[in-house]
């Protein structure tokens, strides 16, 4: 099944519907849900996935977004 929000898909998992991935920052240990951290691949790998970051770009006259914005794209050139 694919749900488009995390509570749901929780909630689905918690009514033992299934398993989920997602940010462990999601969960609070009251959820009661067995866990497994998803850190390396079975070559010992770190696991990476491709992720977007979508602005409008009149958003960057704004100091701090426009701060935020060259972090990443700093960030995202020295790990390339």
């Amino acid at each position: 099944m694919d749900v488009d929000r995390i509570e749901t898909c929780k909630e689905l998992v918690l009514n033992g519907l299934g398993y989920a991935i997602f940010p462990k920052i999601c969960l609070t240990d009251a959820d009661g849900l067995y866990t497994i951290d998803l850190r390396h691949n079975k070559d010992d790998q770190p696991l990476r996935r491709q992720t977007w970051m979508i602005y409008r770009h009149e958003s960057l006259e704004m100091t701090l977004n426009k701060a935020f914005v060259e972090f990443m794209t700093e960030y995202h050139q020295k790990r390339s």
